[in-house]
């Protein structure tokens, strides 16, 4: 009993442990928060991961974040940081099909705008508002994704998307594509994307904030997986109880593919991308489990045909080849042959292919095989690896469980350790083999590397022969199937006359190139290979054996659907307001334009009158440098002659001073011979005057007198002579001097002026210089205003002609819209047929709601039908007024009899139609209601024992439930239901009330075990309208 105890605690404890362990895997689906690295990623790129604020644009929200210092004391406003995320707005009309001659895959190409500047400028202003601040708009940038993935929330044959990550420059358009099995499945999807986006609603971005890290985890293949795709669906149901059936190779891989998207997508989270090879490992082990082998079609056997699985059983070979072996009977022996040389043409070329082909994949299996040996030793190696793990784990757990002494702690570490080798079939399983995975992926890329190029070469050649077969053999399809029609439909014999169009036999020789061929005398099937399926095994789920294969993924922090402008086709009047805006947009462009050539205009006239005022001032400057250049030489001149002249009276008055003073020397000389001749006359006359002594001596007294006063007279006129001739000689010394100052004053001011000439020359030749640069350049800006302003006349003029068919397309568009408008009535009431309608101006054929006799009713309308198809009735469109809903409950015991019960707490009362207080629900409008009422009746007495509740309409009762005990004594608690479904008018009330045998009563508590809902499940919407 004790071994009993302790193993169901063991159970217990393990199943919690499991179950917490569960929850924990079911819970990490939050992206932002919960996946491995993401908030690192956050962190590393200093972004606060919980979003401040969210702004609407468009029909969509966009999410902002914040930098992780905006809360730092040390941030001031101008430093903080704002991100917001891409809008991821899908640009519809760029959706071009292509082939992709590198990958030589069909691809649908289109782009994703990621921002642009008017979101950049709304950010910003709603930061603005919301914050309260002002915010630079340098602050505020798109978030920096490293890399971006396109996926899918649902799962595609045709067509698949790239599973790599793709690098995000951070530019605002990002290109992507999806790769197609065939160019008319691109054609096709480019179409509908450019037409109709809101197909493509299941795209979706997933980014990535750093640099990824693989992590591994283990998948199921189960047979839900395998039943769940569309094509097995399909065969399931074409071939009924048939055990085995046939697929062409390309059905094979579309099952294959499809079940094994199924199971990634099962598999991931929406946060995890598998990595590139996880859908070819994936298929490699359905081919094993769900293909059983191979087998060739070589006999016409209708029973092993009718295993064989066609898109569309018409074109199906051995059907084909009966209709050609018709038709070729119908013909004439040249067209025959002409038919029967392109069959033989397209055998030709299709063996050449074959060899190429079986070439290829002899090629790719053995690369194949190389692969899978390296991976499964290099698995045993990593699985050996894990198992030491868990053995050092569990003798570490078993050590620890050997120091605990309690029974809790025991039993504890007996389910802790225990955990650790559970052998649950769980799906999911993650481990973090990081260093190994990269390794291995190395190793693959080099080894696949190896082989491209002989692949490559190899592919080309097929392709090219392809080419050469398809643009030669088949040139004539159109006019052999045009010949096969007419005479088809002109045969005499009215009997064999079949009318069959040009494009059916077209499609029908195109359909049968590839598998029908030609023998000589009739059109046979080619043989095929095809692979077997064992379909029991999909019916059976016992005999279905699951496989698990471990798989890579990375995670992405973020992920966003991608968006689309709602309305891509607008209606009338929009178009009209769009072109209204664009109208005024395009008159204030030349307004502005106008504007902006006016102020160039006046500009350009300002710099031209500023130059020539320039040019006018340098000229007049000029000439009055030259003037005053003239005037310096003149005044040179003269000073010159002046010069000239004084040193000529300077000459002249040397001369006349040597002259006098020459006269006055021999004047002197003459008067001292005379005064010596005196002396003698004198010394004659002494000798005369001793003889005569008296009167002599007399006579000579006075002649000496004389003598003497002539001779001062002479001295003195000597003397003033002499000073005159100095005063004369120092004043034309001091002429001299004056006149050599003032020439060495005129020889320096003759070079200032000569150099100041030199200098004014200089800048005569530099001006010109520049006058003719300025001039060369203003040439050029005036070329260039000429240009722009013959391309402006030429922008107004096609703006013109735009103007000109925009205003025709708007004439037409109001004339259409006056049309429109004149057709439509005021019915005066709510429609109720589709021709009330058509009536108020309705065109479209599709579904609409009407009003009904009592409730809103769903019509098809078809506009284009006769009267009598033009309506059909779909059903009823459930449309409340307002919602009515109520869930109350009691809190204590009740034992009164006869009244309604009454509520302490309601939980839900919308619409306030349940009166807690006195326990009635009154009906707030007409229609379908339902209530439920439970308890638990405490039944005590004597036997019997019983407790009824009872469901009152109006003070009817038109409903009860009854518990009953009638063995006792009776002392038990026992639930107690009561439904119904009621249709009510407007102020109709709705009541419960109970009934009991001896002491019993209504139990209840604070845990609420008394429950009464209702609410309403149509309402009669036509007595509200």
């Amino acid at each position: 009993m004790e071994m009993a105890t302790k193993s169901i605690v063991r159970y217990i404890f393990t199943i919690l442990f499991v179950s917490v362990i569960c929850c924990k895997c079911q819970s990490n689906k939050n992206p932002k928060t919960n996946n491995p690295g993401g908030s690192s990623s956050w962190a590393k790129l200093q972004i606060s991961a919980d979003t401040l604020s969210s702004m609407n644009y468009g029909n969509f929200l966009i999410e902002i974040y914040e930098h992780a210092n905006n809360h730092k004391q040390t941030t001031i406003a101008s430093q903080k940081k704002y991100f917001y995320a891409p809008i991821a707005l899908l640009d519809h009309k760029s959706a071009v099909s292509s082939y992709n001659n590198v990958t030589k895959q069909p691809e649908m190409r289109f782009r994703i705008e990621m921002w642009n500047d008017k979101v950049q400028n709304e950010v910003v202003k709603h930061l603005n508002k919301s914050i309260g601040q002002e915010i630079q708009s340098d602050n505020v940038r798109v978030i920096p994704l490293e890399k971006v993935i396109l996926a899918s929330k649902r799962a595609t044959v045709d067509y698949s998307l790239s599973p790599e990550w793709t690098n995000y420059d951070k530019s605002n358009t990002l290109r992507l594509s999806l790769s197609c099995n065939d160019q008319k499945i691109c054609d096709e999807l480019a179409s509908q994307m450019r037409s109709n986006p809101e197909q493509f609603d299941h795209l979706k971005l997933l980014y990535s904030l750093s640099s990824q890290t693989s992590q591994t985890k283990q998948t199921a293949i189960s047979i839900d997986s395998v039943t769940s795709g569309q094509l097995v669906s399909t065969l399931l149901q074409k071939f009924g109880d048939k055990k085995e059936i046939f697929l062409t190779a390309n059905d094979e891989k579309k099952m294959l593919t499809e079940t094994a998207t199924n199971i990634r997508m099962d598999t991931f989270d929406d946060y995890e991308v598998g990595s590139p090879n996880t859908e070819s490992q994936i298929s490699d082990i359905l081919k094993g489990m769900l293909v059983t082998s191979k087998a060739t079609i070589t006999k016409q056997s209708d029973k092993m045909w009718d295993s064989v699985f066609w898109n569309d059983d018409n074109y199906r070979p051995d059907k084909t080849t009966k209709t050609l072996n018709e038709i070729i009977k119908k013909l004439d022996k040249e067209t025959q042959k002409k038919l029967a040389d392109m069959f033989q043409g397209a055998e030709k070329q299709s063996e050449i292919t074959e060899k190429l082909t079986s070439s290829n994949k002899d090629e790719e299996r053995r690369r194949e095989e190389q692969v899978r040996r390296e991976n499964q030793s290099k698995d045993a190696n990593e699985n050996e690896r894990r198992r030491s793990q868990a053995t050092d784990q569990g003798q570490s757990s078993r050590n620890k469980s050997r120091d605990d002494k309690s029974n809790t702690n025991k039993v504890d570490t007996e389910v802790g350790g225990g955990g650790a080798v559970f052998s649950f079939n769980a799906k999911l399983g993650v481990d973090f083999s990081n260093t190994h995975n990269a390794e291995r992926e190395n190793e693959k890329s080099e080894h696949a590397k190896k082989n491209s190029d002989e692949h490559d070469r190899k592919l080309e050649n097929k392709e090219r022969i392809q080419h050469n077969f398809d643009s030669n053999s088949w040139a004539d399809v159109d006019r052999i199937s045009s010949t096969i029609s007419g005479k088809m439909t002109n045969d005499s014999d009215s009997s064999r006359r079949v009318e069959i169009s040009k494009e059916e036999i077209a499609k029908l020789l195109k359909e049968s190139k590839d598998h029908v061929q030609w023998d000589g005398e009739k059109f046979v099937p080619k043989p095929m290979q095809l692979s077997r399926i064992n379909l029991g095994q999909f019916r059976d789920s016992q005999s279905f054996q699951n496989g698990n294969v471990r798989v890579r993924y990375t995670t992405a922090e973020l992920s966003a659907p991608i968006k689309f402008l709602e309305h891509t086709e607008l209606t009338v009047t929009d178009e009209w307001n769009n072109l209204k805006g664009e109208l005024e947009a395009t008159t204030k462009l030349l307004s502005t334009t106008v504007n902006n050539l006016v102020k160039t205009n006046t500009e350009l006239r300002n710099a031209k009158n500023d130059l020539t005022k320039t040019r006018i001032d340098f000229t007049n400057k000029l000439e009055g440098t030259k003037k005053e250049l003239e005037k310096t030489k003149a005044n040179v001149n003269s000073l010159s002659a002046q010069l000239n002249e004084t040193k000529k009276e300077l000459v002249n008055t040397r001369a006349d001073l040597t002259k006098n003073i020459d006269g006055l020397s021999s004047k002197l000389k003459a008067t001292e011979k005379e005064l010596a001749e005196t002396k003698i006359t004198n010394r004659n006359l002494s000798t005369e005057l001793k003889t005569n002594s008296n009167q002599l001596r007399q006579d000579l007294k006075v002649t000496e007198e004389n003598l003497k006063k002539d001779l001062r007279e002479t001295q003195k006129e000597l003397v003033k002579t002499r000073a005159d001739l100095t005063k004369n000689l120092d004043g034309l010394s001091s002429k001299l001097k004056a006149t050599e100052k003032e020439l060495a004053e005129m020889k320096i001011t003759t070079r200032n002026l000569s150099t100041e000439l030199k200098n004014c020359v200089a800048n005569f030749d530099r001006l010109g210089q520049e006058l003719k640069v300025s001039e060369t350049n203003l040439k050029k800006d005036l070329r260039a205003t000429s240009t722009d302003l013959e391309t402006t006349k030429t922008n107004l003029a096609s703006t013109r002609t735009e103007l000109g068919s925009t205003k025709s397309a708007v004439a037409d568009l109001v004339t259409k819209l006056n049309a429109r408008t004149n057709e439509i009535v005021d019915i005066g009431q709510m429609p109720t047929s589709c021709a009330d309608l058509q009536r108020t101006g309705h065109k479209l054929s599709g579904f609409y709601s009407v009003k009904g006799a009592k409730k809103m009713e769903m019509i098809y309308c078809n506009f284009f039908a006769n009267q009598n198809d033009k309506q059909k009735w779909v059903g009823y469109t459930d449309v409340k007024s307002a919602p009515v809903h109520f869930y109350v409950t009691r809190n204590s015991n009740f034992n009164t009899t006869k009244t309604p019960i009454l509520f302490d707490l309601a939980r839900v009362n919308e619409g306030n139609a349940m009166n807690l207080t006195s326990g009635i629900f009154t009906s707030p409008r007409p229609g379908i209601y339902f209530f439920s009422f439970a308890g638990l009746a405490y039944l005590k007495g004597s036997p019997p024992s019983g407790f009824s509740s009872y469901l009152y309409l109006n003070r009817n009762r038109i409903g009860m439930s009854v518990v009953l005990e009638n063995n006792g004594p009776v002392d038990q608690v026992s639930p107690l239901t009561l439904q119904s479904t009621l249709n009510l008018k407007k102020g109709d009330q709705v009541w419960v009330t109970i009934g009991y045998t001896g002491s019993s009563y209504l139990y209840d508590d604070i845990n609420h075990r008394t429950h009464f809902t209702g609410f309403m499940l149509e309402e009669e919407i036509a007595a509200s309208l």
